[in-house]
């Protein structure tokens, strides 16, 4: 239940409490003077015709000193109130002591003529008012109150009860309400405020196990949305700090070489006595192919930065499956040929497709780069594009299960083969991570820069698509690439997560 409520719930209580306590005493009230309202009218009238005879004695209704009505005054009970008045309304004796400045006072004769011979029951007595006659002649009144002793003590218990429970009552609720509020509020607030000072000092976190779905509850389970976020957030900037120091560290490392070749040429050319024609044009010919070298490497890293920053545009449009990867394919044949590798080609797709058709071509340019690079001459590199689930070439066999293992019936499948060197499995869990390439504990055949799978990475993921990667002696490597039809939020993070 939300605090809200039982806050609300507990307020509404204190309102109609004391409505609820006023009806229960009327009613209780009510109730009792049903049940005893016989007994009581029974026993009233027969202590008002017990005091009857001497009331209505005609030596009382006569003006005379206060002292001739003791008789009459110790007669009556303390349970009895009695005034009696002369016929023409003047009072003459009352044992209401209060009543006492009030004598010869003449009551108006609407009063004094009022309610006569009725027994009128009031929450305090019963009243009677008669006319006191001596033969034929009226000679005064008397007003007879006979207190209703027992009713009178009832209502009061009751009162004393009522007023008790609602103390009680009171207490009760303000205990529950004091360890609710303790519960909900109290306890929640502390924790979150002990939690908000550990995230800003970069403490560890103790988690709050009391989940509720209360507004603390959901106070807190947002505040933990939150932290987790600037953790990743953290986390991101920790990592990409390091992705920073290791990239500094690589690019001195990857550059060091190129700059030490040309360093070593450019002085055997300033020395050209020494060298051949032949020689100085060789020695010009692998200089300049050092410095392309320099320049494709602070290309890949301009782009990897640049893929890796949200301001960099993907202009995604829709394409026509065979269409795009068509294109994609051409262009690859003089290469091959060139480096001696037979190429294989086949294009199975159907419909349409949101791609960015110059991040394409560069991720198909370094999957192909990358496949002729590990490939020998006289061996086979083949490209393929595949709809849905439909079947791969036959110079995919080997890799077929692990192929029809990820893929999707509703995403386009780029498949790029090399028959050449195994990437070992310690690597290869690794291969995605920029600069991997670049370590010492690779092949030197299988070295370079390291950014090329990276920032295929990167355009897969700008594409909502996954990457996967198989390598298996003694048939080779395999690089898919798997785009969706219809690109969502949620094919976007399987792909981050793949």
């Amino acid at each position: 239940m939300k605090l809200r409520n039982w806050l609300m719930s507990a307020f509404l209580i204190v309102m109609l409490l004391p409505v609820i306590a006023f009806g229960l005493f009327a009613y209780v009230t009510y109730e009792h003077d049903k049940s005893e309202a016989l007994e009581e009218y029974v026993q009233v009238t027969e202590k008002m015709q017990q005091y009857e005879g001497q009331i209505m004695n005609p030596k009382w209704y006569r003006v005379q000193s206060n002292e001739r009505y003791k008789p009459l005054e110790l007669l009556l009970d303390d349970s009895i109130e009695l005034t009696l008045y002369r016929a023409d309304g003047y009072r003459l004796f009352s044992t209401n002591q209060d009543d006492y400045q009030q004598y010869f006072l003449r009551v108006p004769a609407e009063e004094l003529y009022s309610k006569l011979y009725q027994l009128e029951k009031t929450p305090r007595a019963f009243k009677m008012k008669q006319p006191v006659f001596h033969g034929d002649q009226l000679i005064g009144f008397y007003d007879l109150h006979v207190e209703r002793e027992q009713y009178v003590e009832q209502v009061s218990n009751t009162v004393w009860q009522l007023i008790a429970g609602i103390i009680l009552f009171f207490v009760i609720l303000y205990v529950i309400v004091w360890l609710l509020v303790k519960r909900k509020l109290i306890q929640p607030m502390r924790h979150l405020m002990s939690q908000m000072s550990a995230l800003a000092n970069n403490e560890p976190i103790t988690e709050w196990k009391q989940a509720s779905n209360d507004e603390m509850g959901i106070l807190i389970k947002h505040f933990g949305d939150m932290r987790e976020d600037i953790e990743a957030a953290r986390e991101e900037v920790a990592r990409e700090q390091q992705d920073k120091q290791f990239m500094v560290a690589s690019l001195s490392h990857d550059l060091k070489t190129p700059l030490t070749s040309i360093q070593a040429y450019m002085e055997a050319l300033e020395n050209g006595s020494q060298l051949t024609l032949e020689e100085q044009e060789d020695y010009r010919a692998i200089v300049k192919s050092k410095v392309e070298q320099m320049r494709g490497m602070l290309d890949d890293l301009t782009l990897f930065a640049a893929l890796r920053s949200s301001k960099y545009p993907t202009n995604l449009i829709e394409v026509e499956g065979e269409e795009i990867f068509d294109m994609l394919f051409s262009g690859y044949d003089a290469l091959c040929s060139k480096n001696g590798v037979q190429l294989k080609t086949s294009i199975e797709v159907q419909g349409t497709y949101q791609m960015d058709p110059k991040q394409m071509m560069r991720l198909t340019d370094n999957l192909v780069s990358n496949a002729l690079r590990h490939t020998s001459a006289g061996r086979c590199v083949g490209m393929a594009a595949v709809s849905g689930i439909e079947q791969v070439p036959d110079w995919l066999a080997p890799f077929e299960q692990q192929l029809n293992d990820v893929r999707r019936t509703d995403a386009a499948s780029l498949i790029i083969f090399n028959e050449g060197t195994v990437i070992p499995d310690k690597i290869l869990s690794g291969l995605l991570e920029p600069f991997v390439q670049g370590e010492q504990s690779r092949p030197k055949s299988m070295q370079g820069f390291g950014l090329g799978l990276s920032i295929t990475q990167e355009i897969i993921r700008r594409h909502y698509g996954q990457l996967h990667i198989w390598s298996k002696a003694p048939y080779g490597t395999v690089v898919m690439c798997q785009f969706p039809i219809h690109p969502s939020k949620s094919a976007m993070k399987e792909g981050e997560d793949t």
